[in-house]
């Protein structure tokens, strides 16, 4: 077999395909077989085997038919055979990509759906369209993006930014023109898990809240602009805290603490608050005691305060909230404390400083301090008890009191658990409370 044969043989295989896929896309949207909602799974796998068995014995008939016989082409034929599903794939694809640009594709996805009165008259979700007046608006478009994602396949997920943005602001300008509510959309970076930044399209509405159809497009970099002033926070916060231990971030939350209550209220001897703040980074291997029995929760304000408007007496908070583990000393010592300075709201600015430790504790406790899990929760914790301070014009505690708890980072998902904790730690030197 000579070399021009095999060109010729190869050249032809991928004419072959690319008629093939054409008339299998004309077939697929005149008779759906490949998205056919209305065919079982097996039914959708079938019809898929088919298409990707037929192209390769076609192949292989076309080899007998030639003549072109011998060891080489043998060899040859047997490795297109095996390789057709993924070329007929890539082909398919790449025809898709070729065969439907930006504006064809956005009229191709609405008429996959059969326009907005279609999926408005189906639409299931009865309580989400009353409680969101354009949840079906949002909701259609989202589905056309999908419709798109779906058809371009792996050459949308490994596409350019430029290039996936070109299709959904297809998508988008048509939706604009067809549904009047739509009054505009932009992109907009948003920071989510571990604060690794995602591009998603936000939809305005004439009437009604934004909503965000989310794209997932990974961000390498962002500028500040890109972000909201709480992802900014965040963002700048984690990078900040990266090497510190999640102890030492806990240490940082009780200094903010302090300085919060000794800043709006000197006249309180907030001991019994301190005590129970800096005894909790000397356990080993752990940060809470469990609930409900835990020190920690008797000083939480509404743990105690919140059913004092309902006339409620230490037995029955005892018996309520702590299951009979809290003493009548704490129980008077702590309704003392705040009496006057907290009235029983849940939202009252003490009581949500107060909290944050609790609900940072509690949270990695029962994800087994998980290091990822928790790596977010204290960096949102920080962010939280900062604002606080700010808002109440209290400088922050010094970054440096903390430097020393560190750790050095592997790059690996799973953190070295004793040294990312770092637990076992006696910071009582840098209570402002307890060393007076």
């Amino acid at each position: 077999m000579t070399v021009g044969q095999v060109i010729a043989l190869d050249v032809g295989w991928i004419i072959g395909l690319i008629l093939i896929y054409i008339a299998t896309d004309l077939l697929d949207r005149k008779m759906k077989f490949l998205d056919h909602s209305g065919w079982s799974d097996l039914g959708r796998g079938i019809v898929r085997l088919i298409y990707l068995i037929v192209p390769p014995i076609g192949f292989a008939v076309g080899v007998l038919v030639s003549g072109i016989l011998g060891a080489k082409t043998v060899g040859i034929a047997a490795g297109v055979i095996l390789a057709s599903p993924v070329i007929y794939y890539l082909v398919r694809h790449g025809c898709v990509r070729i065969l439907y640009p930006p504006q064809r594709m956005a009229i191709y996805c609405r008429e996959q759906i059969g326009g907005y009165d279609v999926f408005d008259e189906k639409y299931p979700d009865k309580a989400k369209r009353s409680a969101q007046p354009n949840a079906v608006a949002q909701d259609y478009v989202w589905k056309q993006i999908y419709e798109m994602q779906k058809k371009l396949g792996l050459f949308y997920r490994w596409g350019t930014r430029a290039g996936k943005e070109a299709y959904v602001s297809a998508i988008l300008e048509k939706n604009k023109q067809e549904l009047p509510q739509i009054k505009s959309w932009e992109y907009h970076a948003v920071l989510q898990g571990l604060y690794q930044a995602t591009t998603n399209a936000i939809l305005q509405f004439d009437v009604g809240e934004n909503m965000i159809i989310w794209l997932h497009w990974k961000k390498d970099s962002f500028t500040p602009g890109e972000l909201t002033e709480e992802d900014r926070r965040k963002y700048f916060c984690a990078e900040k805290f990266r090497n510190v231990t999640m102890t030492g971030r806990l240490i940082y939350l009780f200094e903010c603490i302090e300085r919060y209550l000794v800043s709006k209220y000197p006249d309180r001897d907030w001991t019994i608050v301190a005590r129970r703040l800096w005894n909790r980074t000397k356990e080993k291997g752990q940060w809470s005691e469990g609930m409900p029995g835990d020190s920690y929760r008797e000083i939480v304000p509404e743990r105690i305060m919140r059913f004092m408007k309902y006339q409620y007496g230490y037995d029955r908070i005892n018996s309520m909230v702590f299951q009979g583990k809290l003493s009548e000393e704490v129980f008077t010592e702590v309704r003392k404390l705040y009496d006057g300075i907290f009235f029983g709201e849940v939202e009252e600015e003490i009581n949500q400083i107060m909290k944050i430790p609790e609900q940072c504790m509690y949270q990695c406790d029962l994800r087994d301090y998980r290091f990822e899990y928790c790596d977010q929760v204290t960096i949102e914790s920080i962010v939280s008890a900062e604002s606080i301070l700010e808002k109440n014009g209290i400088p922050l505690p010094e970054f440096s009191s903390i430097q020393e708890f560190s750790f050095e980072r592997s790059g690996k998902k799973e953190e070295n658990r004793e040294k990312a904790f770092g637990f076992g730690v006696d910071a009582t030197r840098l209570s402002i409370i307890l060393k007076d």
